[in-house]
């Protein structure tokens, strides 16, 4: 950090690692690269892009309304959201990811929870710190309950295992590289006194006055340009319909408003994991972590099925009328209009009458009127704009359909 002459810092390193070094001016309105190596490829073929939810599963446990004579279509991601979703008990859930590693993600952690009480998962998946020997002692009990590709995987992968796989995806290391020391340095103390509050009409105020200042609003368009994620994560399917930082920066701050009017910070687990790069405590983690779920869920990982294939290629080798519910995480953020209404043609081939389907928007809203018009699907608006307003991951557009009987 550089500082001028009477101490006060003129610049922050917001991140110093062996990737890249980056400075952020004290007023938030500029940076400056001070030296880049390749970056982290997200999509490289062995990186573990996400390895927690960065959702707020609650949402799709409720759109969904899953029956226990449901087939359900999950696509994996952090594989968070497809293990929340059996807690619904469904007949049959199905974990789909083109991506091997996000899969070979889900299936650890469903090794873990068969074998392990929630206290021990949470040791081994690294909630808890420290304890890495232990863990591997663990790997080795789980090799059994491995698929071989998962086997070979971990095997190159120890190091994950041994930190604890919670925080290893490359979404989680640019959250506590990144995000969090933003935030610690710019809002230390609105942070712990946002923690603190107890009645959400205070929160919110409070948060409109001492958090969304001009700086902050500044530090945000700085670091929404798409040019700067594009070198931090090399994910250019977060901008597949978002080329402005400033449009991007008035919805992150439009969505930590809302979010803030319904919750309070302290329940909201994302906030917890973007400000400080770790969960504040065992009440606020991903839903099927949470010992109200844990046992439900780990007493359905049966009904799972993982497999790896493009969404669109696996559903076109599906019969019609076999699934119930759909849940598509944040399809629409990485596929352009015509695919994504692709994809929802064949979900109306493969639904059942009635079937629920539930997307996140993320970033730019999706045409529902075109997705009515080309897909045949009902767009159930009064739940998507119940669910938004409710969903706690505070930057994603819920968006509800059901499938009607051709």
């Amino acid at each position: 950090m550089k500082s001028t002459a009477n101490g006060s810092p003129s610049s922050w390193r917001v991140c110093d690692d062996s990737r890249l070094q980056i400075e952020l001016s004290a007023s938030g309105t500029s940076y400056r690269v001070l030296s880049a190596a390749a970056p982290c490829k997200a999509h490289d073929q062995w990186a573990i892009l996400y390895s927690t939810s960065d959702e707020d599963s609650h949402t799709e446990v409720k759109g969904l309304r899953i029956r226990p004579t449901d087939s359900v279509l999950s696509v994996t991601g952090s594989g968070c959201r497809s293990l929340a979703l059996l807690e619904s008990g469904p007949r049959r859930l199905v974990s789909v990811d083109a991506n091997p590693v996000q899969n070979y993600v889900l299936e650890l952690k469903a090794a873990a929870m068969r074998q392990l009480s929630l206290s021990e998962y949470l040791c081994f998946i690294g909630f808890e710190p420290g304890q890495r020997r232990d863990r591997l002692l663990v790997f080795e009990e789980l090799r059994e309950h491995l698929s071989p590709p998962a086997l070979e995987f971990w095997h190159e992968s120890l190091m994950a295992v041994r930190r604890g796989l919670l925080y290893s995806g490359a979404h989680e290391k640019f959250y506590a590289a990144w995000i969090a020391p933003l935030i610690v340095a710019s809002r230390r103390r609105q942070l712990r006194d946002l923690h603190n509050f107890t009645q959400v009409e205070a929160q919110s105020l409070y948060f409109e006055s001492e958090w969304l200042t001009p700086a902050w609003e500044r530090a945000v368009r700085m670091l929404a340009r798409p040019r700067l994620i594009r070198i931090l994560l090399d994910d250019p399917s977060y901008f597949e319909r978002v080329d402005k930082g400033s449009e991007l920066a008035d919805y992150i701050n439009n969505g930590l408003r809302r979010t803030f009017r319904r919750h309070l910070a302290s329940d909201v687990d994302l906030f917890g994991l973007l400000c400080t790069g770790r969960y504040w405590d065992p009440k606020n983690v991903p839903f099927y972590m949470r010992p109200a779920n844990y046992e439900r869920i780990k007493s359905h990982l049966d009904a799972l099925e993982i497999v790896t294939a493009p969404l669109g290629t696996y559903l076109a080798q599906q019969e019609e009328a076999t699934f119930g519910a759909y849940s598509l995480s944040d399809v629409t953020g990485w596929m352009p209009h015509e695919d994504l209404v692709a994809i929802l043609r064949e979900v109306g081939r493969t639904a059942v009458p009635g079937a629920r389907i539930v997307y996140r928007d993320l970033f730019a809203e999706s045409n529902i009127v075109a997705i009515e018009r080309e897909t045949g699907l009902f767009h159930e608006c009064g739940l998507s704009e119940e669910l938004t307003e409710k969903d706690r991951a505070l930057v994603f557009t819920i968006q509800a359909f059901q499938a009607v009987a051709q």
